[in-house]
């Protein structure tokens, strides 16, 4: 909302508040302009994306990691974390699969890094939605199909059917919103004064996906929406 006048709220402080008359002008009503906690404006925090390749599904694997570095001068806040199965490839098994969400303490074992940007799709790759917001350093980073990952909690359990049938997908909708770990929509309006916490990342911390002991003759492939202050 633009501003028309300010007017002084305490007389002789020079503190003044923000207004706005829209319409016949006549009537001045408070401006608000949201922010975050961390100092940002609405719409103004750098967002970026992790789109993952398919992975195929094996009992007990490490699907991914998303990992902030210690050397990191960012705090990442995970937006949106979303998992789908390849329903463009038929399967025998009517299955849902079982993945375990946990807080790791330090950097995965094995696995293949991200790409930066890129527009091959056989690697996880990050990008930022506005491309005039930083380029993450090298410590943040998203590995796929991990040997082994430092556990430090263990956060929620998700499960994915494995059938055409279904709608083979979750996300950060309605349901899935709880307080074990908050997704919250990018484009929700009043996001700024949810009272929930998103799931945070400092230096050192990261989350990563494992599947459970169950297989499927599918494959899996995930997105993760995260800002960095």
């Amino acid at each position: 909302m633009l501003v028309n006048n300010v007017v002084l709220t305490t007389p002789g402080s020079g503190a003044t508040l923000a207004t706005n008359s829209p319409g016949s002008g006549t009537t001045e009503y408070h401006v608000a302009i949201p922010a975050t906690a961390a100092g940002h404006l609405a719409e103004t925090e750098p967002t970026y994306s992790v789109q993952l390749p398919l992975v195929d599904s094996v009992a007990n694997r490490y699907h991914f990691e998303l990992f902030n570095g210690s050397g990191s001068t960012f705090t990442l806040l995970l937006r949106e974390l979303r998992g789908l199965s390849s329903t463009d490839t038929v399967s025998p098994n009517n299955l849902s699969m079982r993945f375990d969400f946990f807080r790791t303490t330090a950097f995965s074992s094995g696995g293949t890094n991200h790409t930066n940007e890129s527009s091959a799709t056989a690697a996880a790759n990050i990008a930022r939605y506005d491309t005039q917001d930083s380029s993450l350093p090298s410590g943040i980073t998203c590995k796929t199909v991990l040997t082994s990952i430092t556990t430090g909690a263990w956060l929620f359990t998700k499960y994915i059917p494995a059938e055409a049938t279904a709608a083979a997908r979750w996300d950060a909708t309605m349901a899935d919103r709880m307080n074990r770990a908050v997704f919250e929509a990018m484009d929700e309006p009043g996001i700024e004064f949810m009272g929930s916490k998103r799931l945070i990342l400092y230096p050192g911390q990261g989350v990563a996906c494992r599947q459970g002991t169950v297989a499927s003759a599918w494959s899996f492939s995930w997105f993760l929406q995260f800002t960095a202050v």
